[in-house]
């Protein structure tokens, strides 16, 4: 009877010991993700790609820039299809640029939600 009592406390005691020893991590996942070496290719392609469109937008820019130049540059005596004519470029450049900005940057985003778990930003 004493042994068994024994053995009852001894696997009681090594129950207790077993689940003391249960350990607590923190992990700082922000640290754990720039060591990544994925994660500098995945930047670099995200940037490569924001470039890229970044100069496509502003030679967009630069067209209905230029036109507009051109619009203000009529002087008074311009003949009124001519000045029409103007104003339909300038409108079709701005319809571009919406159009440019509508397609790309939600490609932009999903490719900057692609390159980084969800849980980068926590």
């Amino acid at each position: 009877m004493k042994l068994r009592n024994l053995t009852l406390a001894l696997a009681a005691t090594a129950a207790l010991a077993a689940t003391a020893q249960q350990r607590i991590a923190v992990v700082n996942m922000q640290e754990l993700l720039n060591a990544m070496p994925e994660r500098v290719l995945a930047q670099k392609q995200l940037n490569d790609l924001s470039d890229q469109y970044n100069r496509e937008y502003k030679a967009v820019q630069q067209d209905f820039d230029n036109k507009y130049a051109l619009y203000q540059g009529l002087d008074a005596n311009t003949p009124a299809t001519i000045r029409e004519r103007r104003v339909q470029e300038l409108q079709q450049g701005n319809e571009r640029a919406e159009q440019f900005l509508a397609q790309h940057r939600p490609t932009l985003l999903s490719a900057s939600r692609s390159s980084t778990p969800p849980f980068a930003s926590a």
